[in-house]
């Protein structure tokens, strides 16, 4: 007859330090005492650890036949260790020693270590065995409530995920550093190689990369299939790379690559390379049938820098990879303000491939070169009931610089500059552009103060339609401006609105478009005056006049205004439109 496996239990640690384990006794159990006797349990255990500081200190050589009786904390069974909350309760290792809770048996099927309510701080892994302070391998592992704190390793300052499923909530990872030996990407805080993950509510600050990822890395590892990356919450602050992405690297696996940073933010987090918060790229062998999808709906990116490019953002494609689905961007009530591009272009962002903003607010970015605000090289570029304002570009393109399709619907670019042309917006390249519903205000530029269409052997071709645009247009050859009706340019003639429907040479006090301000809604905007030019210019026919504008609201009825603000507006209900909906 078969003996029945011992049964799970819980075991409490009754002593702070880590002697030569004699089995967890009552009143005498260590922390790796108590996860030995786990291990010998089948089913999940719970560890629970009392108040104080914990140390694991044991260094030496363990024998064959007791291989965790020293050095790293191991499991290949499930396993729970709970403390009393990262305040009272910490796991500590000695200055230099490598350490880990893990779990290494490919064989166990997937076991679970469940971190909770405890900080482990001050480990130094130094091998290529022991990466970094917790890993998990061909496992499960959890994070909740827990501080990672002043933690150092060769390839992850805090948590290696290599095959396993990872789930974080409510976390805090602390002044951890990888020490790479080169440049390669290394998470100051976490690296994560394949399998689910979820990282939720938590918190990572001053954390350090010699290489990218100056907290969170995603490295290419194939054939580990990375699947859908789940960010939402979570704060990124002061975090830094040596190399591309202050805060997170990311490379696509060949296959469906969802990344969702919904709800967070990146503040302060710089990059010595692009992408000063995030930088997310495919290599040169990826599959055509990759997809990559990214959402940051109500992210915030503030105050991030860059030493090349992409102040806050960067997407990277290889030239040499062709993809049959392009990869998207989707950013709706997310704001990019202050960030900077300090070598090169893309202010807040680089764009390659499909992307959209709604709701959106591009403030006081700036880029060394083009595009103040976002260089857009691929796909389509599609803004609506958004703000770019007081960004900045040391060449071209204070708000937008593009060289792909832009289509702008109930926008506003206000107060922008850039050095040699097109204040607000700069556009080169094949295919066909739209503002529509638009206004354009108070941009600066020597050559195009309001929009630069660049043609030479391209058909680029931008279409101005119901839209207001104070300053001067700029076109290689007219036909590059397309007329479609309704707008009023002032005060000048230069953007080729030759329909009987548009007003041309309108003075700035006819215009009388006031300051950009909180007028209701999401975003700042211009709300015309009481006997501007610009009202109810636009006839209840399609494609012009749709009563909502770019704050929400709807309008009276009867014929609209140009520009993106309906001066009789009114606010809709909560629900109506909450699907995006596109004029």
């Amino acid at each position: 007859l078969a003996a029945a496996p011992l049964a799970a239990a819980d075991f409490t640690v009754t002593r702070l330090d880590d002697p030569a384990p004699d089995g967890c006794l009552p009143g005498d159990c260590s922390l790796r005492e108590a996860l030995i006797a786990a291990n010998g349990l089948a089913g999940p255990d719970l560890i629970l650890l009392g108040a104080g500081l914990h140390q694991v200190s044991r260094t030496g050589e363990p024998p064959p036949e007791a291989p965790v009786s020293s050095g790293p904390l191991l499991t290949h069974e499930d396993v729970e260790i709970r403390g009393l909350g990262p305040d009272q309760t910490q796991v500590q290792g000695s200055l230099g020693l490598s350490v880990l809770f893990g779990a290494l048996d490919p064989e166990s099927g997937a076991p679970l270590l469940h971190l909770s309510d405890l900080r482990i701080q001050n480990f130094q892994s130094l091998g290529d065995f022991l990466p970094s302070a917790v890993l998990a391998y061909l496992a499960q592992l959890r994070l909740t409530r827990v501080d990672m704190v002043g933690n150092s390793g060769p390839l992850a300052g805090a948590v290696m995920a290599f095959a396993s499923s990872l789930d974080v909530s409510e976390s805090r990872f602390i002044d951890n550093t990888a020490i790479s030996p080169n440049a390669e990407p290394r998470g100051g805080a976490m690296l994560v190689f394949g399998g689910s993950t979820s990282i939720r509510d938590s918190h990572f600050e001053g954390n350090r990369t010699e290489g990218g990822g100056g907290a969170i890395v995603f490295p290419d590892v194939t054939p580990i299939p990375l699947g859908d990356v789940v960010l939402t919450g979570n704060s990124f602050i002061d975090n830094a790379a040596v190399g591309d992405g202050g805060a997170i690297w990311l490379t696509a696996q060949t296959g469906i690559n969802r990344i969702d940073l919904g709800g967070s933010s990146f503040v302060a987090n710089v990059a010595g390379g692009n992408g000063g918060a995030v930088w997310f790229g495919m290599e040169d062998d990826s599959a055509s049938s990759t997809l990559f999808e990214v959402d940051l709906a109500g992210t915030l990116f503030q105050d991030n820098r860059a030493g090349v490019g992409c102040g806050a953002y960067r997407f990277d494609v290889p030239a040499a990879v062709s993809l049959l689905t392009p990869p998207t961007l989707s950013a709706v009530d997310a704001r990019f303000i202050g960030n900077q591009a300090l070598g090169t272009h893309g202010g807040a962002l680089c764009s390659h491939g499909e992307a959209s903003f709604l709701r959106a607010t591009l403030q006081g970015n700036s880029a060394a070169s083009r595009g103040g605000a976002i260089i857009h090289e691929g796909g389509l570029l599609d803004v609506q009931q958004s703000t770019l304002s007081s960004n900045l570009a040391g060449s071209s393109g204070g708000a937008i610089y593009a060289t792909a399709p832009v289509e702008l619907r109930l926008s506003t670019l206000s107060g922008n500059q850039a050095s040699t042309s097109g204040g607000a917006l700069y556009l080169s390249g094949p295919g066909t552009s739209l503002l529509r519903r638009v206004t354009v205000s108070g941009n600066t530029s020597p050559v195009g103060s309001a929009v630069r269409v660049f043609r030479g052997v391209s058909t680029t071709l931008l279409n101005l339609d119901n839209s207001i645009l104070q300053g001067a247009c700029a076109a290689d050859v007219a036909a590059a401006l397309g007329d479609l009706s309704q707008n009023v340019e002032s005060p000048g003639d230069t953007c080729d609105l030759n329909s009987a429907f548009n007003g041309v040479n309108i003075s700035s006090g006819a215009l009388d478009l006031g300051p950009l301000a909180d007028n209701g809604g999401p975003t700042l905007t211009h709300l015309p005056g009481a006997a501007s030019a610009a009202l109810n210019r636009i006839l209840v026919a399609p494609p012009g006049c749709v009563q909502l504008d770019q704050r929400g609201f709807t309008g009276p009825g009867g014929n609209c205004d140009s520009g993106s603000v309906e001066r009789g507006a009114a606010l809709l209900t909560e629900d109506i439109f909450a699907d995006g909906f596109e004029p």
